[in-house]
């Protein structure tokens, strides 16, 4: 005998519905038509007792739940699209958490980060999301709008893939080349052997191509407010 589960029940006779199954041609609840409104469901009987209707569990036939709600709702035929993982085991770039105090000892920037230096940023205000780029040695500043639907995360990847194509369109002699943020949650994505999003995938890709010229760094800067130097502005200045 199978576990009981509740099929049906009745409200100031109202009928109301919070489940269904079907086992082979028997169906709950009854389809349209079928001339089986009071839910009689197997042999001809309704057993509702106490204005509960229990009806066995069924034999774990439980794709034909979807079969009957993409019947009656497009929605439900919707491909789901899976994000095959993709495997950056040999990243060209290295990644580096900088502390607080390698920035605020000295005037100017810590010694790793050198020659053409680079700051993204990302941001959310009720206007919408932006990603920032500043490029000290190179006088360049890049503000890129993404609208109102962008997470924060996803703007930091932007800021930094839009650097990262700023470096090759410069085109620049400089050897060493520090991109900085102070986003850890997307410097560690961006340094993960194996990730799924396609934007942090492009924009790996894309460091690994750099890195053929270039010696590329990433570091983390604790927050560009209160840093030392005119070089630490906040890029937030520059969004939308």
């Amino acid at each position: 005998m199978q576990s009981p589960k509740i099929g049906m029940l009745r409200d100031n006779g109202r009928v109301s519905y919070d489940s269904y199954w079907c086992d082979g041609g028997a169906h709950w609840p009854p389809p349209a038509g079928s001339g089986d409104p009071g839910g009689s469901v197997v042999g001809g009987t309704s057993p509702l007792e106490f204005g509960v209707l229990v009806l066995p569990s069924p034999p774990q036939k439980h794709s034909c739940i979807l079969t009957r709600l993409q019947k009656y709702d497009p929605i439900f035929n919707i491909r789901v699209v899976v994000m095959k993982p993709v495997f950056n085991l040999e990243p060209k770039y290295r990644v580096t958490m900088l502390s607080r105090e390698e920035w605020t000892r000295g005037p100017g920037t810590p010694p790793a980060v050198k020659w053409l230096i680079w700051y993204t940023d990302g941001s959310r205000t009720a206007e919408g999301t932006g990603a920032g780029v500043y490029g000290q040695s190179a006088n360049r500043s890049l503000n890129i709008p993404l609208g109102r639907h962008s997470t924060v995360f996803h703007a930091v990847v932007h800021a930094i893939l839009a650097c990262v194509q700023e470096i090759e369109t410069q085109d620049r002699l400089e050897k060493h080349v520090s991109i900085s943020s102070d986003s850890q949650e997307d410097l560690k994505a961006l340094q993960a052997s194996k990730t799924r999003p396609p934007l942090v995938r492009q924009c790996q890709q894309k460091l690994n191509d750099i890195s053929a010229r270039h010696a590329v760094g990433l570091y983390w800067v604790p927050g560009h407010a209160g840093l030392r130097g005119k070089l630490l502005q906040d890029i937030s200045r520059i969004f939308i």
